[in-house]
């Protein structure tokens, strides 16, 4: 362990219990980046240009089962 690293560790065992347990989450949201919300909202974005793309008629629609096996046979 570093220097650095055991004087964060001696200082957090300082904190009380909700003040750990308040780094705990702010410290986990900093690891799993964004929120689902900002997730959420990329995914509508997405949705929304796909279909407008698929309504203008530059993307044609393929059967599940034929993309599928499309993904299969590149892969292979």
């Amino acid at each position: 362990m570093s220097s650095r690293i055991a004087q964060l560790t001696e200082e957090i065992r300082a904190l009380d219990a909700s003040e750990r347990a308040e780094l705990v989450r702010a410290m986990l949201l900093d690891l799993d980046g964004p929120s689902e919300g900002d997730a959420e909202s990329a995914w509508t974005t997405e949705i929304a240009q796909r279909y407008a793309a698929f309504q203008e008629g530059i993307v044609e629609p393929v059967q599940g089962e034929d993309a599928m096996q499309r993904i299969r046979d590149k892969v292979r």
